[in-house]
């Protein structure tokens, strides 16, 4: 048996419960070389954080040309979930984790993070680490284990083997050395981003409560045709009982498609925004030099209360109720969203430890003085109350070290969004 998940890219943000549910699936011996997981580790003690380093340290030292062969070269640390079991374990914040387990991977260690994953009422803890690349420095422990058996000292190289991690014996240290020094090539990386005029982000209430005003609405509104059909379809007294008016038809429709609307409101709005917005304001990264940039990775860090619309693969909102239809009107047949597929391979978007919204992207080849677009469309909304500021981006690549850095002025837009006003004038209109 093998891990029933494709590996031909690599696996990251809502997708991460399908790894998940891979693992559970998959039988003991199914850990692949960038797939590890642990059912049970206690991360708030000394020795479930040192386990944890310990994989994390494994990962990143990977031979880059074997760890490319899946997830595009993504590692991924499973803990509360393993095969047949979910026991879970406890969600522990960003900050909390990298102040616990910075104290064995040191300042300028492993790229990873954290994601957490819930599973029915307990939560799955997904640590990624980014994949390892020519140039990389050979990780190793920066503080001594003690107290834990089998102790540890300071200076250990651990690396990933087939399925388990444990000291690199000498040729796996001769491998490091190797992928360190074929980074040494270019040490400048000649790239930079650039924006196709002013960037800006749309001020945007999402808010429970601006969710709730257009539910009062919405409820206002089939409440007085409820009320027609009531009257139309008032059920027949049979031997002095009649079901109580909340069972009634016409109201378990108006019940259930309030509750489907609540649900879907937000993210079928998000998709509506970036369908209209998303075409205007593309962000590229160009290659400045007479050389080809290969395996580029770009990253841009929002500030803080602006964030991306993502891309799900279908949102839609409920059709309104017929309430000239029987009670068993199935309200799952929803209006058909099938928005297009923008991200490019490899993207992803996450939060840091600061609160910021991440978004990185990889692109595999920039020809000489070419430039390739990071996200189309990169539709960026703020939360009310909000000020502009500055996206910082940076951009490494294989074929050389060091990293460009480098920023982009982001103002708010005076064009506020309105939930409301976009569902009456798309949504509600597409789903009658």
């Amino acid at each position: 048996m093998v891990l029933g998940i494709p590996r031909d890219r690599a696996i990251r943000g809502s997708d991460l419960d399908k790894l998940v549910a891979a693992v559970v699936f998959a039988g003991p011996e199914d850990e692949t070389y960038s797939v590890e997981w642990k059912s049970r580790l206690d991360l708030q003690q000394k020795e479930g954080q040192f386990a944890l380093s310990k994989e994390i340290l494994g990962m990143a030292n990977r031979s880059v040309s074997r760890a490319a062969e899946e997830f595009e070269g993504t590692g991924y640390i499973v803990v509360g979930a393993s095969s047949g079991e979910t026991p879970g374990v406890e969600a522990i914040d960003s900050a909390t984790l990298r102040n616990s387990l910075g104290q064995y991977l040191g300042d300028g260690g492993p790229d990873w993070r954290v994601e957490h994953v819930p599973v029915g009422t307990v939560n799955v803890s997904v640590f990624v680490v980014e994949r390892p690349r020519d140039g990389d420095r050979i990780h190793t422990l920066r503080k001594s284990a003690t107290g834990i058996s089998p102790a540890a000292q300071e200076g250990a190289i651990y690396v990933r083997q087939q399925t388990s991690v444990g000291h690199a014996n000498t040729e796996q240290i001769r491998m490091l050395e190797a992928r360190l020094l074929a980074g040494a090539v270019d040490p400048v990386v000649p790239a930079e981003l650039i924006a196709t005029g002013s960037l800006v982000a749309y001020p945007f209430d999402r808010s429970p409560q601006a969710v709730a005003r257009v539910l009062e609405s919405e409820q206002a509104r089939l409440t007085a045709l409820g009320n027609e059909a009531e009257e139309k379809n008032r059920p027949a007294v049979v031997l002095g009982w009649t079901a109580p008016r909340e069972s009634e038809f016409p109201w378990v429709l108006i019940r259930r498609y309030l509750e489907e609307l609540g649900e879907s409101l937000v993210a079928a709005a998000e998709d509506e925004v970036r369908d209209q917005l998303g075409d205007k304001f593309p962000i590229w990264v160009r290659n400045t030099s007479g050389q080809a940039m290969r395996d580029v990775r770009a990253t841009i860090r929002l500030p803080v209360g602006i964030t991306p619309v993502v891309l799900r693969s279908t949102t839609s909102v409920p059709r309104d109720p017929k309430f000239g239809r029987p009670v068993g009107l199935d309200l799952a047949n929803v209006m058909d969203w099938t928005p297009q597929a923008y991200y490019p391979a490899g993207a992803s978007v996450y939060e840091d430890s600061d609160g910021r919204q991440v978004v990185t992207a990889d692109i595999t080849l920039i020809h000489a003085h070419g430039k390739e677009v990071f996200e189309r469309p990169l539709v960026l909304i703020a939360e009310p109350d909000t000020e502009g500021g500055e996206i910082e981006w940076e951009v490494t690549a294989s074929s050389h070290s060091g990293v460009a850095k480098g920023s982009i002025r982001v103002e708010l837009s005076e064009a506020q969004l309105d939930l409301g006003r976009i569902f009456r004038d798309r949504l509600n209109q597409n789903a009658r």
